[in-house]
């Protein structure tokens, strides 16, 4: 069975992070992660964002993710719980 590759946490990743309501865009590599923030390093320097009001468009390997930060909220181990949860029903 080929299940989906999922990113469970961003660190590391360089991203262009896309805000919802308008056409503000940043760029950089993403350096930190709480529960509902973002961390990235820009070259104007550090910003916080909210994951709920962004898009993540992040490339890894050649190939481009897009996720929304309401699926990305809460920390990266409960991730990985909720992903390994979902593995587990489906066997």
């Amino acid at each position: 069975m080929k299940r989906s590759k999922r990113i469970v946490s961003l660190i590391g990743y360089h991203c262009t992070v896309i805000k919802k309501s308008g056409s503000s865009r940043f760029e950089g590599l993403i350096v930190g992660e709480t529960a509902n923030t973002v961390l990235l390093q820009t070259w104007k320097g550090l910003k916080r964002i909210p994951k709920r009001e962004h898009l993540f468009e992040v490339v890894v390997g050649g190939v481009k993710f897009i996720a929304n930060g309401e699926d990305l909220v809460g920390r990266p181990a409960q991730n990985l719980k909720r992903i390994r949860h979902n593995w587990l029903k489906r066997s």
